[in-house]
């Protein structure tokens, strides 16, 4: 077992005309891993945003880390970099289940999945499903 079963991802976001006002920190993904650990679980938060790295550069340390299973956030904003991450991480680690989250799959669950090629999809407050 890794020492982290549970990686919570917020990407970068791939979106033109925002800025620092309209990103909040990913205070979701902080109440799920709280509920998580409370569970036995053990898990980690990538906050892409505040760390400015893209896909890439995050993979990497998806590399490093080597969880169990990897949750993206997804929202209007990160929605193109979450579909695209879900992808990318998929390809890179197949045997890992992918699961995306948050407004925009909650929203749209089956095209989401379609687009993302994700595992499963977390419909509404996550926290409040474990």
């Amino acid at each position: 077992m890794s020492s982290t079963d549970i990686l919570l991802i917020s990407p970068f976001p791939k979106a033109f005309g925002i800025n620092e006002a309209t990103i909040e920190p990913p205070i979701g993904l902080a109440y799920l891993a709280a509920v998580l650990e409370k569970a036995g679980f053990n898990c980690a938060i990538i906050d892409a945003n505040i760390l400015k790295i893209d896909n890439t550069a995050l993979l990497d340390q998806v590399k490093k880390i080597r969880p169990q299973i990897i949750g993206i956030s997804s929202n209007v904003v990160t929605v193109r970099s979450s579909i695209d991450l879900a992808k990318e991480a998929k390809a890179i680690f197949p045997d890992i289940p992918i699961i995306l989250g948050g407004p925009f799959p909650t929203s749209l669950p089956l095209r989401t999945l379609e687009l993302s090629s994700a595992d499963a999809i977390v419909l509404g407050e996550g926290w409040l499903n474990v």
